[in-house]
C-alpha cells in the first residue's frame, strides 16, 4: 500500500513565538511548548487516520535564538513526529 504524506508548515518568529498558519501555537518564553506539542499529536492523528504520515517543517527567522531548535524538536518527540525539516530564513 501507497503511504499518502500530510504536510504542515510551522514558523518560529525571531522572538522564538512558534506560528501555524498565522496562529501562536507557544510564547517565545515556553519551553516545553505545550500548545504546540498538542497540536503536532492532532495533526498526526488526524493524518494517521487518513492512512497518511505526518512531516512538519519549521522555517526559523535567522535572528532567532537557536535553543528553539532544541525545543522544537522535543515537542515533536513528545507528539511521537518521525519526519521534521528545519530551515533558516536568510532575511
Amino acid at each position: 500500500k501507497e503511504v499518502g504524506w500530510n504536510f504542515e508548515k510551522f514558523l518560529i518568529s525571531r522572538k522564538g513565538e512558534v506560528f501555524l498558519n498565522g496562529g501562536l501555537q507557544d510564547s517565545a518564553g515556553s519551553k516545553d511548548l505545550p500548545q504546540l506539542t498538542a497540536n503536532l499529536e492532532g495533526l498526526r492523528k488526524v493524518a494517521a487516520a487518513d492512512g497518511a504520515t505526518l512531516a512538519v517543517s519549521f522555517t526559523m527567522d535567522h535572528l532567532a535564538r537557536y535553543e528553539r531548535m532544541v525545543d522544537v524538536p522535543g515537542a515533536a518527540k513528545r507528539a511521537e513526529i518521525g519526519h521534521l525539516l528545519f530551515q533558516v530564513d536568510p532575511d
